[in-house]
Protein backbone atom coordinates (compact mmCIF):
# COMPACT_ATOMS: atom_id res chain seq x y z
CA UNK A 1 0.00 0.00 0.00
CA UNK A 2 3.27 2.66 0.64
CA UNK A 3 3.79 2.75 -3.08
CA UNK A 4 0.74 4.12 -3.52
CA UNK A 5 2.34 7.49 -2.76
CA UNK A 6 5.42 7.39 -4.91
CA UNK A 7 5.59 9.20 -7.88
CA UNK A 8 3.56 8.30 -10.63
CA UNK A 9 2.07 5.34 -9.75
CA UNK A 10 -1.63 5.59 -10.89
CA UNK A 11 -4.22 2.57 -9.71
CA UNK A 12 -5.14 0.45 -13.14
CA UNK A 13 -8.65 -0.35 -13.57
CA UNK A 14 -10.35 -3.26 -15.54
CA UNK A 15 -13.72 -1.09 -15.95
CA UNK A 16 -12.28 2.65 -16.06
CA UNK A 17 -9.40 4.40 -18.10
CA UNK A 18 -6.43 5.38 -15.87
CA UNK A 19 -6.79 9.27 -15.92
CA UNK A 20 -4.12 11.67 -14.00
CA UNK A 21 -0.36 11.87 -13.40
CA UNK A 22 -0.22 9.92 -10.54
CA UNK A 23 1.28 12.74 -8.14
CA UNK A 24 -1.50 13.99 -5.78
CA UNK A 25 -1.06 11.35 -2.84
CA UNK A 26 2.87 12.02 -3.61
CA UNK A 27 1.93 15.44 -3.02
CA UNK A 28 0.08 14.87 -0.24
CA UNK A 29 2.36 13.05 1.67
CA UNK A 30 4.99 15.73 1.14
CA UNK A 31 2.83 18.52 2.38
CA UNK A 32 2.27 15.99 5.61
CA UNK A 33 5.77 15.30 6.09
CA UNK A 34 6.48 18.88 5.94
CA UNK A 35 4.15 19.53 8.62
CA UNK A 36 6.03 16.86 11.13
CA UNK A 37 2.51 14.62 10.03
CA UNK A 38 1.69 11.65 8.38
CA UNK A 39 -0.64 9.52 5.62
CA UNK A 40 -1.42 6.55 5.68
CA UNK A 41 -3.68 4.41 3.49
CA UNK A 42 -5.60 0.72 3.66
CA UNK A 43 -8.25 -1.05 2.06
CA UNK A 44 -11.74 -0.43 2.97
CA UNK A 45 -13.49 -3.67 3.87
CA UNK A 46 -16.44 -2.74 1.83
CA UNK A 47 -14.33 -1.71 -0.81
CA UNK A 48 -12.45 1.49 -2.02
CA UNK A 49 -9.92 3.17 0.32
CA UNK A 50 -9.66 4.72 3.72
CA UNK A 51 -7.13 7.55 4.20
CA UNK A 52 -5.69 8.38 7.32
CA UNK A 53 -3.23 11.14 8.08
CA UNK A 54 -2.16 13.09 11.31
CA UNK A 55 -1.07 16.57 11.96
CA UNK A 56 0.30 16.93 15.15
CA UNK A 57 0.99 20.51 15.80
CA UNK A 58 -1.25 23.13 15.23
CA UNK A 59 -0.30 26.46 14.08
CA UNK A 60 -2.26 29.56 14.18
CA UNK A 61 -2.10 32.59 11.89
CA UNK A 62 -3.42 36.26 12.36
CA UNK A 63 -5.75 36.74 9.46
CA UNK A 64 -3.95 40.29 9.44
CA UNK A 65 -0.40 40.28 9.70
CA UNK A 66 1.70 43.51 10.33
CA UNK A 67 4.93 44.68 7.88
CA UNK A 68 7.20 43.51 10.46
CA UNK A 69 5.33 40.14 10.99
CA UNK A 70 4.94 39.16 7.63
CA UNK A 71 8.52 39.69 7.36
CA UNK A 72 9.47 37.52 10.07
CA UNK A 73 7.32 34.87 9.07
CA UNK A 74 7.67 34.63 5.50
CA UNK A 75 11.60 36.34 5.15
Amino acid sequence: MDSIFDKYTRLHKKDAQTLGTGLGLTIAKAVMEAQDGWIKAANHPDGGAVFTFCLPQWRSTPAVLSKEEAHAAFG
